[in-house]
């Protein structure tokens, strides 16, 4: 459990890293950075103590393999409070957002690779179990790749990102749900939340707006990898036992983990408001 805790808390660090990315074209990079710390200290590090066990409330008893709930979710809630009505500004020296067909689509299999090599990771070891787990990751994004390529036919411009975007939301379900769900549903999780993350999602136009895409696909195919577990997961959901204990489990783990988010990002700005009405009081006297 130290080690699977360790790895979340790496992990944290890398999420934290493309917060920043994503936040300082918005409200600049200082303070995109204690933006982003912010989230890590007082949501992340409480959520994966809470998902590791090292924290334990009763009434908040849900499954979240890959820690869904405290690295994309979490992340996705906090982005989306953070970027909400705020005009979002290029960077100085940030380049329009280009990126190649081609680049995108390898760079799109390597994120498969590497994802399935996480959750292998965070099994801690090898066993019979490894291989179904990487079936399931490596399905849900495919499978949300190929749902967002579908959809992006009559649209042809920016394809290529958009499947990337749909492999990322399906990605971010199997953190949750691959190691409790059957093959089959771990498909059709990854496509439906590709689906759904399209519908979140605009052409990233810069850099920065590249990694709030991002940032948006995995926390909604968290969001729906999280709850998808209370309804298929193969020993408790409510589709093989009746029993709606788990799917009210994985709700509130949910509800948990937006609501923490939100405070958190409502927080952060409210002290950016403040910071930005002093200057300008002092400016004017």
């Amino acid at each position: 459990m130290i080690g699977h805790l360790s790895l979340l808390l790496v992990m944290g660090l890398a999420v934290m890293a493309a917060l920043i990315e994503a936040l300082r074209g918005r409200v600049g990079r200082s303070s995109a950075v204690w933006s982003a710390a912010a989230w890590y200290l007082f949501c992340f590090v409480p959520l994966a103590l809470l998902e590791a066990g090292v924290i334990q409330l009763r009434a908040i008893m849900a499954h979240d393999f890959g820690g869904a709930a405290p690295l994309h979710l979490s992340a996705g809630a906090f982005l989306w409070l953070m970027t909400l009505s705020t005009q979002g500004q290029r960077a100085e020296g940030e380049k329009a957002h280009e990126s190649s067909t081609a680049r995108t689509l390898v760079f799109t299999v390597v994120v498969i690779a590497a994802w399935s090599g996480w959750l292998v990771a965070l099994e801690g070891e090898l066993s019979g179990f490894t291989g179904p787990l990487v079936l399931n990751c490596v399905a849900a994004g495919v499978f949300g790749g190929v749902a967002a390529g579908a959809l992006s036919l009559r649209v042809r411009e920016h394809a290529a990102q958009r499947m990337l975007t749909g492999s990322l939301a399906g990605l971010a379900a199997a953190s949750a749900c691959a190691a409790s769900v059957s093959l089959v549903a771990a498909a059709g999780i990854g496509l439906v939340a590709a689906c759904l993350a399209l519908l979140a999602d605009e052409p990233a136009r810069s850099e920065s707006e590249a990694w709030c895409s991002a940032l948006r696909a995995t926390g909604v195919g968290a969001l729906l990898g999280l709850l998808a577990i209370g309804v298929v997961d193969d020993r408790a959901g409510f589709f093989f036992t009746g029993q709606p204990t788990l799917m009210l489990g994985q709700a509130a783990a949910v509800l948990a983990t937006v609501v923490l988010s939100i405070a958190a990002a409502a927080c952060v700005k409210g002290l950016m408001a403040l910071g930005a009405a002093r200057k300008t009081a002092t400016r004017r006297g």
